[in-house]
């Protein structure tokens, strides 16, 4: 009985080292010079198919927990909204300021550090725009909601 668990798990041993996948020479494609393919394991990932929970078993479906056809991760098609103004424009301000420092930074006629100043610059100047700009609309709302 001893010999024959040593001789099974001695060919389980052999058949999982030969099943791993060459490392260095050529394996998978063609022939390569000074070395060889390096070739990286599957990963594969999966979800919990059903939640556990001890309070409500184990997702068995026989009369106690949750159906083993329930997903628990699918989520009901939400409506998107309507963006608001004030999103609109945050949005068209955020691209009028990524154009100018894409501009500044692409500028090599100035100096490095003076670019950097400049960029610096207008991503502040794009901060305060957008402050103002939320200001400016809360005002507006509030001033039309008092009215």
């Amino acid at each position: 009985m001893k010999k024959l668990l040593i001789v099974l798990l001695s060919i389980g041993f052999i058949l999982g080292a030969a099943a791993q996948p060459k490392i260095g020479g050529t394996f998978r494609g063609g022939g390569s010079v000074g070395g060889g393919h390096y070739v990286r394991p599957r990963v594969t990932v999966v979800a919990p198919y059903t939640y556990v929970s001890p309070y409500y078993g184990f997702g068995l479906g026989y009369g106690f927990g949750y159906s083993p056809f329930y997903d628990p991760f699918y989520r009901y098609p939400r409506y998107q909204s309507q963006p608001s103004q004030l999103d609109l424009q945050i949005e068209d301000i955020k691209n009028d300021f990524k154009y100018q420092i894409s501009t500044v930074k692409h500028d090599k006629s100035l100096a490095k550090d003076v670019r950097k100043q400049k960029v610096r610059d207008l991503k502040h100047e794009r901060e305060d725009a957008i402050l103002d700009a939320k200001k400016s609309y809360y005002a507006q709302r509030n001033h039309n909601n008092n009215s």
